[in-house]
């Protein structure tokens, strides 16, 4: 196990047994977490949490810091709630592509998008717009019943999708560096 598997293990042990990370501004909550996702060229990263059964929003902040080029895979991120038992889910995602062999880290824009999976069928997204490499977007994600309502950088996006009552939450990374910022699940 490397270094960075390590740490992302006791990452999820803390955030599982309510322990607060150090927040990057305001007040520390209990089970607010930051996870710098640092994702080499080609490959990903992930932390899940197991979202308890009364929790039902999701807030913090994304930060796009470093993305690289590389063939087939693109830089993004993307902040879930997914239903462990269907594998439906939905979520707020940074997308862009780089040259192969570029490292970038200003001077770029990604595009902001809300997705969600319905079971089987593929993804899909609601594109918001382009957003600045490097700007940190707060986010929200609120689940009531059938009804979601998304918001990122101040946009709002509403919609339907049924997602059990087992649930957990997702932060995934590849091909750079992105950061999760006081995420809290209440």
């Amino acid at each position: 196990m490397d270094e960075g598997e390590f740490m992302r293990r006791i990452w999820i042990a803390l955030a599982c047994a309510g322990v607060a990370a150090q927040p990057a501004h305001g007040e520390l909550q209990q089970g607010q977490i930051t996870f710098r996702c640092n994702a080499a060229p080609g490959h990903f990263s992930m932390m899940e949490v197991v979202q308890a059964p009364d929790q039902q929003e999701l807030s913090g902040f994304l930060q796009a810091e470093t993305m690289y080029g590389n063939a087939k895979w693109a830089p993004s991120a993307q902040v879930r709630i997914a239903d462990i038992d269907s594998g439906s889910w939905v979520g707020v995602r940074l997308l862009t592509t780089v040259q192969k062999k570029r490292v970038i880290t200003k001077d770029a824009s990604m595009r902001l998008s809300f997705a969600s999976k319905d079971q089987d069928r593929p993804s899909s997204d609601h594109i918001v717009g382009p957003v600045e490499l490097g700007k940190r977007l707060a986010f929200k994600i609120v689940v009531r019943d059938e009804d979601i309502v998304l918001e990122i950088a101040g946009i709002q996006h509403s919609m339907k999708l049924k997602l059990g009552a087992r649930r957990k939450i997702e932060l995934i990374c590849s091909t750079g560096n992105f950061s999760f910022i006081d995420v809290l699940a209440q």
